[in-house]
């Protein structure tokens, strides 16, 4: 079930449902001092990076993912500095040899460790360092439910 989150873009509140966010991520002082110099601007009082969709860009909100958190929205830990609502998470996926061996083929690197493919119901997906059953297992514990035994 979507909810509205009312969060703070720029100088101006904006409202979001919360079944658009694909997962937020911290800005640390290093990422805001890189988008200065990129944009121009001072981007410091930034803390919160919210990915929408498929979009490309995130939306940069000043409040942190503990202050989004605390505004009701229940978050999984997806590894990497990914927090992704938990009613938001539709599968996860064990990534296999082959997934890496195509990301290579394709001219892709990676520099960390990833085990997973998670889908979200917003249309993106995105890999994670946890396991698939990791992923499922904390949506589960956020959501504060747990799986029925006819549903395994």
């Amino acid at each position: 079930m979507s909810t509205s989150l009312t969060l703070t873009k720029e100088e101006r509140k904006v409202t979001i449902a919360s079944g658009d966010i694909a997962y937020l991520s911290p800005i640390g002082e290093e990422e805001a001092a890189r988008m200065t110099e990129r944009y121009g601007r001072e981007m410091s009082g930034f803390q919160t990076a919210v990915y929408l969709g498929a979009e490309k860009s995130p939306m940069l909100v000043r409040e942190s993912v503990a202050e989004i958190a605390a505004l009701g929205l229940k978050l999984v830990n997806a590894g990497y500095e990914h927090f992704t609502p938990a009613e938001n998470i539709r599968s996860a996926v064990e990534l296999t040899d082959a997934d890496r061996d195509r990301l290579a083929a394709d001219g892709g690197k990676l520099s960390r460790t990833f085990r997973s493919q998670v889908e979200t119901v917003s249309g993106r997906a995105f890999w994670s360092p946890a396991t698939a059953t990791q992923i499922i297992e904390r949506k589960i514990k956020a959501i504060g439910a747990a799986p029925a035994a006819d549903q395994a």
